[in-house]
């Protein structure tokens, strides 16, 4: 379109990834703003001030939005909304870096793995999946040594199975069409031909479920974004926040000497060096294939001052240098103060919202339920069981029921002293004793925000769990009662095994040598046994 122009070839005015485009990479189409044939929401951009992208306008999402996921003709459109608020939250440097990964990605796989007739598919798949799901795919392409013996047909399709499952688990429609299940007849094409119209009432019926299927599919997104993408946001915020306190050390030239490592110090940003303290950890910062890469270089001693220079001392990690720290030290890279563990909280919180966003969970229909889509599911039993505790009252009953029966998530509240402590103990004895006859024990993982209400739950299991050994307390002993910590930590443990074995040899021992003497006391030979 005449004076319509663009600065960003990866990514379009309205929200489509031209780079992973197959009609871009085909050359049948010049990009957003390069040549491409008339298009109304670029005459949009130009009477709104030439805008790069939709979300910059104050009317956004308009009109041309509201019906965009129904009409438009490319797969890709799926993401379009989701990706422009993408690029407004992490920016288009972020994501343009993002996208040059995935582009690196689909144009190896497409030089590697298309038989001729996979080159939509892989466009589709690297453009609908996230990043980190196809670092997944290649990193399973990656270690399979047997995928060179195979043909390239056998080598595509092997490919194409990876990335559907992993778009089958977020229920991601890769594909145009959908199986149909059914038989195929041949018809004369007539008015006599005895055709019933109703036959196609099976057919009408797939239809409708793909598409429900499919409005789901969008309700779940949209609404995991509302709920989750406000806090992702502020995640990043607060990881960034973090790094930005954390000491940036600048230095011209360094020496080891021993297990040390001595800096000429130009500059320390972000704190005073006075504000050091041993052992900070120092790290390097460096850019890998899967992004930011933080290597260890050692812990903080002390400030040097000497005449005409000031000197940064750290004690070498493992006394010794590595390779890939020594030529980033030689380039002078910044030495950052390692802020990692005090992010790994926020990482966690990001890591727990992945995986609900992939579907990685064991309780069924967990992310329709905390997105208010579904209900958690209670088989209800005829006959209670035979309660642990004899002291519960019936609110307490009813709660451990609930929780017995429920099929997913059981969430049980109550003010401080009604006895949520004494439910728990009751509900973990019970499925102890339910499952006592199978296999395989339940793994049961008890959590607090408290040491105390772990160790006041773990001190009345010992009644309905004979063998200490299956109960596993994890923390620091500081913080774990003493009549806790002699029983279930791994240090107790390890300490009754190193004793029962110690007894036992002493039994063997002690029978041994009652053997020898009986035998030397009556002189007798007793002779080897026989095998036949």
């Amino acid at each position: 379109m005449k004076g319509f122009e663009r600065k960003n070839q990866l990514f379009s005015l309205c929200g489509l990834n031209c780079g992973l485009c197959p009609m871009f990479l085909g050359k049948h189409c010049g990009g957003c703003g390069n040549g491409n044939q008339s298009c109304g929401i670029a005459k949009c951009s130009l009477e709104h001030g030439k805008i790069e992208y939709c979300y910059e306008c104050e009317s956004y999402p308009c009109e041309k939005y509201r019906y965009i996921d129904k009409y438009d003709s490319f797969i890709t459109h799926k993401r379009q909304k989701a990706d422009l608020k993408m690029i407004q939250d992490i920016g288009v440097e972020q994501y343009n870096l993002q996208q040059r990964e995935k582009m690196q990605i689909l144009s190896h796989l497409l030089a590697n793995y298309n038989d001729g007739r996979r080159k939509n598919f892989f466009c589709v798949a690297v453009n609908l999946l996230e990043l980190s799901e196809l670092q997944e795919a290649m990193k399973q392409i990656q270690q399979n040594d047997e995928l060179s013996v195979l043909s390239v047909k056998e080598q595509c399709s092997y490919i194409v199975d990876i990335l559907q499952k992993i778009a089958d688990r977020r229920n991601i429609n890769i594909k145009r069409s959908f199986r149909i299940v059914g038989q195929i007849s041949f018809v004369l094409n007539s008015r006599d031909n005895g055709y019933d119209p109703q036959d196609n009432h099976q057919l009408v019926v797939m239809f409708k479920n793909h598409q429900d299927d499919n409005k789901q599919y969008q309700l779940q997104e949209e609404k995991f974004e509302n709920l989750f993408g406000g806090w992702e946001i502020g995640l990043t915020e607060a990881v960034e926040k973090e790094k930005g306190k954390s000491a940036i050390i600048k230095y011209d030239k360094y020496e080891i000497n021993g297990g040390q490592l001595i800096f000429n110090l130009i500059d320390c940003e972000k704190k005073s060096i006075d504000e050091l303290m041993p052992p900070t950890r120092f790290v390097v910062e460096s850019q890998g294939q899967k992004g930011v890469i933080y290597t260890e270089v050692g812990n903080f001693e002390e400030v040097v001052c000497d005449d005409d220079s000031v000197k940064i001392v750290l004690s070498l990690t493992k006394g010794r240098l590595k390779p890939t720290v020594r030529q980033l030290l030689n380039k002078n890279t910044p030495l950052l103060e390692d802020f990692r563990a005090k992010t790994m909280a926020y990482k966690r919180q990001f890591r727990a919202i992945f995986d609900l966003k992939k579907d990685e969970y064991s309780a069924r229909s967990l992310k329709d339920i905390i997105l208010c889509l579904d209900e958690p599911e209670e088989i209800k039993t005829i006959s209670q069981p035979s309660f642990i505790s004899k002291v519960l009252n019936q609110s307490q009953k009813q709660a451990v029921m609930k929780a017995l029966n429920t099929e997913n998530i059981c969430l049980i509240q109550g003010p401080p002293g009604t006895g949520k402590t004494s439910v728990i103990k009751e509900i973990v004895g019970q499925i102890i004793k339910r499952d006592i006859k199978m296999t395989d024990s339940p793994k049961i993982l008890i959590v607090s925000q408290s040491h105390t209400a772990v160790d006041n739950i773990l001190e009345g299991l010992g009644k309905a769990i004979d063998n200490p050994l299956e109960i596993i307390r994890i923390g620091a002993e500081r913080n774990i009662s003493e009549e806790i910590a002699t029983k279930y930590t791994i240090a107790a443990h390890r300490e009754q095994l190193v004793s029962e074995i110690k007894n036992n040899v002493q039994q063997y021992v002690e029978q041994k040598n009652d053997l020898m003497n009986t035998i030397t006391d009556k002189n007798e030979v007793i002779p080897f046994p026989s095998f036949k």
